[in-house]
């Protein structure tokens, strides 16, 4: 599991009153080094100048800082990811180099059209036709904290069958939005309630317009807010109370099974990149996969193996949360993780020792290493379809299938379908590798087949009321 993330950077950039020159508008550059070709585009806005960053990795969530325009001269820094940037400006162009950790690429930034420096993805749907769209909040039961989403209601005077889109790993908006401007759940939602299914998506916590702390929460307050959400459903007058399920990607898939055995009225779960098998065992193989994206020696890959089975051990001690932090600092300090260079941001950690201390101390990290799929789904009765893309080099379908069906197995479960979609990576994209740093780079935000198979296997079961 792993958390998506696309970089949205406030910068606060201060300029000369001498020499001043333009420099607001959208600028967008190609940076190539070893992970292959990646956009950077940044759009920058005058008096006062500040700006955004966006990158089609899909990284986000940092600061930028050390920021100035001076007599033509641009520079900033993204000290999470160890990253600095300084270039001039010379016309249309900002010509410099770009540095992360002990390695340095040439980065020109060209002067682009348009308001927005995100690329136009061709699925996102331009308005809603067959359905409408409303804001919708309400109160998670156990704690109170506001959550705030959008349902999608197919339009007519039915009952409606609906499903509840559950993220992955990570604070997520309400449409998962991912890696330059990809919506996968914001597609999704359009394509089921054009073809007669109600849709409910969600910020997740502290994210949007939805109150408190993602990362301060573990499992179970997470499935009080999946199961808060199927009661707002069954109260709404138009759903159907007895055909309401969960969709989720990733951790989603997580949070929708746990939810389904704590509640069997839920009508279904729709697993996409599901988890079969524990977490430390899935890094071994995501090492494995991703070892050519990473660069990595095998003894760098070594290293990282034995750094998670001991981190693994230290966040599961009854220890006081000081002392854990004292042991994991130890850890780190002759690792991998804090040799300069080390791109930390391919596996979604801070470059910062102590932020990457403090993530791992979350009762949400915690949550993510103690999780063993064994003791979930082997409950599990509810009609499941399970879809894990052949190029998910996070969830594996050769590694996750055998233990996901044998659970299932065992849990009696008599309605259950395990597909492979082919040439899909983990956020249900249609690819070529399957790497992350791939997402921004493809023109489809979820592939044509899983949502056909999707809507299909619920209308099968359940029917439509167009």
């Amino acid at each position: 599991m792993h958390r998506i993330f696309i970089i949205t950077i406030g910068l606060l950039l201060s300029q000369s009153l001498l020499a001043r020159q333009d420099i607001s508008g959208n600028w967008s550059g190609i940076l190539t080094s070893a992970l292959g070709e990646l956009q950077i585009t940044i759009n920058l806005m005058d008096d006062p100048l500040s700006g955004k960053l966006n990158s089609s990795s899909g990284i986000s969530g940092v600061e930028l800082s050390d920021l100035q325009f001076d007599k033509g001269q641009l520079s900033f820094k993204v000290p999470a990811f160890g990253v600095s940037y300084e270039g001039k400006l010379v016309g249309n162009k900002i010509t410099g180099t770009w540095q992360q950790g002990g390695a340095e690429a040439p980065l020109t930034f060209s002067r682009a059209k348009g308001e927005s420096q995100l690329p136009t993805r061709k699925q996102t749907p331009n308005g809603a036709e067959g359905y409408t769209s409303h804001n919708i909040q309400f109160n998670q039961s156990t704690d109170g904290t506001l959550l705030s989403g959008t349902l999608t209601l197919p339009d007519g005077d039915g009952s409606y069958s609906s499903a509840i889109l559950l993220s992955v790993a990570g604070a997520n908006d309400r449409d998962q939005t991912h890696s330059g401007g990809h919506k996968p759940f914001l597609v999704m939602a359009d394509h089921l309630s054009k073809n007669g299914i109600a849709v409910l998506r969600l910020d997740d916590r502290g994210v949007g317009e939805s109150e408190g702390d993602l990362f301060q929460c573990n499992f179970e307050t997470l499935v009080h807010d999946a199961l808060s959400a199927k009661q707002f459903l069954a109260d709404h007058p138009k759903i159907d109370a007895s055909s309401i399920g969960f969709i989720g990607n990733s951790e989603g898939t997580v949070i929708g099974a746990m939810s389904a055995i704590r509640d069997t009225t839920v009508a279904f779960t729709i697993m996409l990149g599901a988890v079969g098998i524990p977490l430390s065992d899935l890094s071994i193989d995501r090492l494995t996969r991703m070892q050519s994206m990473y660069q990595l020696t095998e003894l760098q890959r070594e290293e990282i193996i034995a750094y998670y089975v001991a981190l693994d051990q230290i966040i599961n001690q009854d220890i006081p949360k000081q002392r854990k932090r004292i042991n994991i600092e130890a850890l780190k300090a002759s690792n991998t993780f804090d040799k300069e260079g080390f791109p930390n941001h391919l596996f979604f950690l801070p470059a910062s020792k102590e932020e990457r201390t403090e993530l791992y101390l979350t009762r949400w990290y915690k949550a993510q290493l103690t999780y063993h799929p064994n003791d979930v789904l082997p409950k599990l009765t509810t009609p499941s379809l399970v879809i894990n893309g052949s190029l998910d080099v996070f969830q594996s379908p050769d590694l996750n299938f055998p233990a996901i069906q044998k659970a299932l197995f065992k849990a009696r479960n008599t309605d259950f379908t395990l597909m492979v979609a082919p040439q899909v990576n983990h956020v249900m994209q249609e690819a070529k590798t399957g790497l992350p740093t791939e997402y921004g780079k493809l023109d489809n935000t979820v592939s044509p087949v899983v949502l056909s198979t999707v809507t299909n296997w619920i209308q099968t079961r359940f029917g439509v009321k167009l």
